[in-house]
């Protein structure tokens, strides 16, 4: 059993007080209340639930409302590998990496992992991304200069890497990947069953060819090692008035080559229609930050290759939300539907089978 609240109703105004008072964002004689709140990221959270809570204090405070993050019911045995990732990443590296992550306030995490809570702050002044909108190639370029920072700060750190690949595994590791020769081919049927646009017979058997390509993909794509987001798609993107970009949600931080996240972010978060003729544009900027962050060695021959692998390995990522279609919104089905029809797009415009062994 947890000895701290996992659902939004079991907290309790003396400890909120506590742990506020712990993180320096109230005072010894401030004290919370009340509070109010309501659930954030509804239709597009999968595996966690979210809320914001808008605090009531009986003296100053450096914080208005903040955002609690727990297990969402029904999710927490398969997720409870995401939950020690994500609590681990705010514990030991958000405060130094320059990702602009939210502050933590309070994280703590049962030893089996199947429950867990944080205590965030909420990212004011800055609106979310709509990834069915999609983004604008201005905030595009703002996110993928933060993916270069996120990367070169564990570029080639092997050591660093190692110690933690109890919480961040190698990307062939992970478990979500070991579920994917037996899970894609299940949800790429139920995909084609509940499709509003049928895709081309070339597409399809690219997808039928997954599992069988899944190794030497992975291999590709597993260089050069660094800490990877895992999880870039539009929604957990959150921009400011200067589209200064700002990422949240670290349940997926793997490790594995940073094309990995640019791909996946690209190919899914832009229309059809302002993707086409930006991507090695993209591929570009990423790789000049990574200069000037002091990389070296990765091209933009080598990075343009692996963008387009990337794209198809990641179609993934929109069949395994496909697995939550019972219990989204519609809201959520249709961002699942929309990703799948985005990906599948950039795969055709990409030539992505010209690379795949035959």
């Amino acid at each position: 059993m947890a000895d701290f609240p996992t659902t939004i109703e079991a907290i309790e105004t003396t400890w909120l007080t506590e742990k506020l008072r712990a993180a320096g964002v109230l005072g010894s004689e401030v004290t919370v209340i009340g509070f109010t709140f309501e659930p954030v990221a509804e239709g597009v959270a999968f595996t966690s639930r979210l809320y914001r809570l808008h605090l009531h204090v009986d003296g100053p405070s450096d914080v208005a409302t903040l955002v609690m993050k727990v297990p969402m019911k029904g999710a927490e045995g398969f997720a409870a590998p995401m939950y020690r990732s994500e609590v681990t990443f705010y514990r030991d590296f958000s405060g130094w990496m320059p990702i602009r992550a939210p502050r933590l306030y309070f994280g703590d995490i049962t030893t089996d992992a199947s429950e867990f809570v944080l205590l965030l702050e909420d990212v004011v002044g800055h609106e979310p991304a709509d990834q069915i909108e999609g983004f604008s190639l201005d905030q595009i370029r703002s996110a993928v200069s933060l993916l270069a920072d996120f990367h070169a700060a564990n570029w080639g750190a092997h050591d660093r890497l190692e110690s933690y690949r109890s919480a961040f595994p190698r990307m062939r590791d992970s478990f979500i990947v070991s579920l994917l020769p037996s899970l894609v081919p299940i949800a790429w049927k139920f995909y084609l069953s509940v499709a509003r646009v049928q895709p081309a017979d070339g597409t399809r058997k690219l997808i039928e060819r997954f599992a069988e390509v899944l190794d030497p993909v992975l291999d590709e794509l597993s260089r050069p090692l660094t800490l990877i987001h895992g999880d870039t798609r539009g929604d957990n993107w959150f921009f400011d008035d200067r589209h200064e970009a700002r990422v949240l949600d670290f349940q997926l931080v793997t490790q594995a080559g940073g094309m990995v996240d640019v791909a996946y972010l690209v190919s899914q978060s832009l229309t059809v229609e302002t993707r086409r003729g930006a991507d090695r544009e993209l591929v570009e900027h990423y790789v000049s930050c990574l200069d000037v962050k002091g990389v070296e060695g990765y091209d933009f021959q080598s990075a343009w290759r692996q963008y387009r692998l990337a794209t198809h390995l990641m179609i993934f990522m929109p069949l395994v939300a496909i697995g939550a279609w019972s219990r989204t919104n519609e809201r959520g089905r249709h961002l699942c539907l929309e990703l799948m029809e985005r990906a599948l797009t950039a795969i055709e415009d990409l030539d992505v089978g010209a690379l795949l062994p035959t």
